[in-house]
């Protein structure tokens, strides 16, 4: 099972921040796929549980501003000094963390036939924007546009723009603070509806 050290713990985002919904919908979603890869591969592989989620997502932020050459070869667990990653190596191990990060759903893994291309994260993103708007502060200077978040998996969602310095990936309306960048709304782009996912940023009541 996992094991968070002291020291770890004031780091990692806990659950007490998540609300209880969210956290049972990403376990049961996750648990799902856990499930049947264990009958599968006729396994015993531990489920996942809220504790769990918030430490894999930690650790998910920590290798998002520590970079290192690839994931891929496991370099965050690595026992070089210059390399190796204490705070991850003492929080999941290798192996969970990207059985993990193959697995983890954070909607039901069955997707009704006419739900939209962003099924599998509206959730998330939906409790992302609640999250922005509630400790946000109000800004007149405000700006729209568009970016991509860098992606080079299989999906839907991902979009080929040439012209930009991420050339593939997840295009996003965001409405951020002109000062300091700070998110105060996003939209998804799922398609060639592109003046929809515009105006819905400037159709809110503080516009």
């Amino acid at each position: 099972m996992l094991s968070v050290p002291n020291q770890t713990k004031n780091m990692l985002p806990m659950t007490s921040s998540v609300d209880e919904e969210e956290e049972l919908c990403e376990n049961e979603c996750t648990n799902q796929r856990l499930k049947k890869l264990n009958k599968q591969k006729k396994t015993n592989r531990a489920l996942i549980d809220e504790h769990e989620i918030m430490v894999f997502l930690g650790v998910a932020m920590i290798m998002h501003y520590n970079h290192l050459p690839s994931l891929h070869d496991y370099k965050y667990w690595s026992k070089h000094a210059s390399m190796g990653n204490e705070m991850i190596k003492q929080s999941i191990s290798r192996d969970r963390f990207t059985l993990l990060a193959s697995k983890l759903y954070l909607n039901d893994c069955d997707k009704p036939d006419n739900d939209p291309k962003d099924y599998y994260i509206s959730e998330v993103v939906s409790c992302m924007k609640e999250k922005f708007m509630r400790i946000r502060s109000d800004s007149p200077f405000q700006s729209i546009d568009e970016c991509m978040a860098k992606f080079k998996g299989r999906s839907s969602l991902k979009q080929y723009m040439p012209m930009k310095p991420i050339k593939r990936g997840v295009k996003i309306w965001l409405r951020c603070d002109a000062k300091t960048g700070y998110t105060y709304d996003l939209n998804v782009y799922t398609g060639k509806d592109v003046t929809t996912n515009f105006l819905e940023l400037l159709e809110k009541e503080w516009f």
